[in-house]
């Protein structure tokens, strides 16, 4: 055995092999800290993410039917060949002059349901359609298969239209009254579907322009809708032989008030908000609806979303602010944008 062989540590070995424990610490701390981090902050991000998802594919799943018509009866073919079948408001809510870029109504006929015709007028204030048994009602069903509960529309050439439910036993949806129709309107099952943000309870909710009103996600902190239309004036709808209707004269020549909007090759324009405020007006009472709607081609929606808890949401930075001062902490706001274009808006002239 040497002499040294029992030696203890020398005061620079010390420091080495502390200072060695001190980084192996630290890096154990580092990781330990990621990974708390981590458990605070993913869960959060990734239901960011999954209630972005269901927002959009809530909205992409109705608008993109928006217009799909009857496909038997009078008048067959999509909706918007008679009225604007996309609306920026709340039908059942706002005033016909009303324009909002936070939400969305759209209105469409699903496959397969009851579509048929008025047998007899139906005045403003009625609360009993007569309807026509025409080839294509379901043999066997009484009232071509209109059932009791059933949510329908209404609408004729001159652009006007209603929305009831309760089957043939009327209950106007969109107000007490609504719009008289004359024998040969067509009336079919149909669905109405809104979409719009509350701002107070930061919510996206889906309303169906009757009595039920849903939260579809929550923690939503911006939706802005914009849309893109025909550069073309609207075709339709066509009144009568020798009528008129917000398209066209008693002579049959169109509106001076409806425009080219470009030139091609031009096809799509954005339209603003207000040219859906300026007439002219088509329909009837509340339901009445700028000629301009009847141009619309594109939507885009944009939706902001944020983290639920403050803990994750920094001081800066975010629609509403949170709590975190420290950036690995922070999970910022989400935002989404994206285009429908409804084929059943894209109407071939």
């Amino acid at each position: 055995m040497t002499p040294h062989a029992d030696r203890g540590l020398t005061l620079v070995e010390a420091l080495v092999a502390l200072a060695l424990a001190v980084m192996a610490a630290s890096g154990v701390l580092i990781v330990a800290s990621w990974q708390v981090t981590m458990a605070v902050t993913s869960p959060e991000a990734i239901d960011l993410q999954q209630r972005a998802r269901a927002a959009m594919s809530a909205i992409v799943q109705d608008l993109s039917m928006a217009g799909a018509g009857p496909t038997a009866g009078p008048r067959d073919g999509p909706l918007v060949r008679y009225f604007a079948s996309v609306l920026p408001r709340a039908p059942h809510a706002d005033a016909h002059s009303v324009v909002r870029n936070d939400v969305i109504a759209v209105f469409f006929v699903p496959v397969a349901r009851a579509q048929t015709s008025l047998a007899a007028p139906l005045a403003s204030s009625g609360t009993s359609a007569t309807v026509a048994w025409l080839p294509n009602c379901p043999q066997g069903l009484p009232a071509c298969g209109f059932e009791e509960g059933a949510s329908l529309v209404m609408f004729d050439e001159d652009g006007r239209f209603d929305v009831a439910a309760d089957g043939l036993t009327l209950r106007r949806r969109l107000g007490e009254a609504g719009p008289a129709f004359p024998a040969g309107a067509s009336i079919v099952a149909a669905e109405a579907h809104v979409y719009y943000f509350d701002a107070a309870r930061r919510q996206l909710r889906h309303h169906d322009a009757d009595r039920t009103d849903t939260a579809v996600v929550g923690d939503v902190v911006q939706m802005t809708v914009d849309y893109a239309g025909d550069v073309l004036p609207p075709a339709d709808p066509r009144p009568p032989l020798e009528a008129s209707n917000c398209l066209y004269d008693i002579g049959g020549t169109p509106r001076p008030e409806l425009t080219l909007l470009g030139a091609p090759p031009v096809t799509l324009v954005p339209l603003a908000l207000s040219k859906f405020a300026d007439g002219p007006w088509c329909g009837e009472g509340g339901t009445r609806f700028d000629a301009d709607l009847l141009r619309v081609r594109l939507v885009r929606v944009r939706l902001r979303l944020q983290a639920a808890p403050a803990a994750v949401r920094g001081t800066v930075g975010h629609a509403v602010p949170g709590t975190s001062r420290r950036a690995s902490t922070v999970v910022p706001d989400l935002e989404i944008a994206f285009d429908v274009a409804p084929r059943n808006l894209g109407v071939i002239r």
